[in-house]
């Protein structure tokens, strides 16, 4: 029965044992154990704060980044609506310089024509001056002996026909 009943001494003994133990484990071992515990606790909760802050920054950034693409879309579009403005006031101020060119050139025509249409007539009234004047001598059978009678007679014949 001894080894069910364990005697006093050997009851004291272990009890001692067992705190110098706890002692001891709690100085060597749980200590560090602990601390490196606390450590690792303390690293993971760093972590996560740091995967926090990135998670905002990158919040952030991305943020940022729609606001520029927004700019750069309303940038663009001011751009090309500028662009298109440009090019209509261009289109404008060629089409009148066209119109302005042509009109010129019109009028140029026509001060052209107009200088043709009177020096055909003036050839055309010497013309038939003379062949006036050569059907009057034929008819008469006589030529006029002088320049000056001949002139005065086609300037005579030029009123009557008064032509313009």
């Amino acid at each position: 029965m001894e080894l069910v009943t364990p005697g006093i001494g050997l009851l004291f003994w272990m009890t001692v044992c067992f705190l110098l133990l706890l002692a001891l484990m709690r100085k060597f071992a749980w200590g560090p154990i602990l601390k490196a515990l606390n450590e690792r606790e303390e690293g993971i909760k760093e972590a996560l704060n740091e995967a926090q802050k990135a998670r905002d920054e990158i919040s952030s950034l991305k943020e940022n980044q729609d606001q520029i693409v927004r700019e750069a879309k309303e940038q663009r579009e001011e751009i090309i609506s500028e662009a298109k403005k440009f090019v209509e006031d261009y289109k404008s101020n060629q089409k009148k310089q066209i119109d302005q060119e042509m009109e010129k050139r019109l009028q140029s025509v026509q001060d052209s024509i107009q200088k043709e249409k009177q020096t055909a007539m003036e050839s055309i009234k010497e013309s038939v001056a003379s062949l006036s004047i050569e059907i009057a001598e034929k008819v008469l059978e006589k030529k006029l002996e002088q320049d000056e009678e001949q002139q005065a007679l086609i300037n005579k014949s030029l009123d009557k026909l008064n032509i313009k």
